[in-house]
């Protein structure tokens, strides 16, 4: 559920506005700190200037949500195998 709340965005760094951070040019993509920080607020740390999001811990949620997920197929593959027997 949590995974389902956060939306992965394309973006471009204001570089111009900011040149002393050295962000990269050309398209990024990420996800919102500000987000994130509403449904794992653990992943978002904030110096008092920027919040930033620790992709490195959100591939343990991601991990997670995928072995969740495939719980639910099995699940429903098991259903669906019954119901063809039931039919025959």
């Amino acid at each position: 559920d949590k995974i389902l709340q956060i939306r992965g965005v394309s973006f471009e760094w204001r570089r111009e506005e900011f040149p002393e951070e050295g962000y990269k040019e050309g398209i990024q993509v990420g996800v919102i700190a500000q987000e994130v920080e509403k449904v794992i607020p653990e992943l978002v740390s904030n110096d008092g200037e920027y919040k930033s999001v620790a992709y490195s811990k959100l591939s343990a949620v991601l991990i997670e949500a995928i072995k969740e997920q495939q719980k639910q197929i099995e699940e429903l593959k098991k259903e669906i195998e019954a119901l063809k027997k039931e039919k025959q």
